[in-house]
Order: structure tokens, then sequence, then C-alpha cells
């Protein structure tokens, strides 16, 4: 959906003004219980795409909520810092 989107948005950008291009970026983040994820795009391009999963969960044999949410809080930031390295 997220791709269509960006498609169209930038057919729209280059019929505006056929003399300049601009690109769009896309900065996407994502989580599931134990997955953390952020991806960064150009128009319809993946530049980066970085993931932390949750091996803690291991020990309980299960996704405690609790912990799920302090981990995806630790490393958000830790995986935002390395996608916008590139």
């Amino acid at each position: 959906m997220i791709f269509l989107l960006l498609s169209k948005l930038n057919k729209l950008n280059k019929l505006s003004k056929p003399n300049k291009l601009f690109h769009m970026y896309l900065l996407a983040f994502e989580s599931s219980c134990d997955d953390t994820s952020i991806a960064l795009l150009q128009d319809e391009a993946l530049i980066c795409m970085k993931t932390h999963t949750q091996i803690e969960h291991i020990a309980t044999e299960g996704v405690v909520p609790e912990t799920a949410a302090r981990l995806h809080a630790n490393h958000v930031f830790e995986l935002l810092e390395e996608v916008l390295k590139i």
C-alpha cells in the first residue's frame, strides 16, 4: 500500500514540475510482540532496514508484555541511529 502511494505521489510530482526532480523519503516504524523494525525508503526503493528481535523471551517460553514494551523502547533509538547513518 505504501509503495503504491509513493509511486502515485512521485508521478504527480514529476508531472507538476517536469524540470525538477523531487525525492520522497519515508521513515517507517514497525513493531510486533517481539520485533522492532525501522526502514528508510527513497521514492519506491528501500535504502536501509534494521530489525531487532527480542531473544530475551526464550527464558520465559513466551512474550511477557511488560518486558517486550521495555525492550522496544530500549532498542528503537539504536535502530533509528543505525538507519540514519546511511
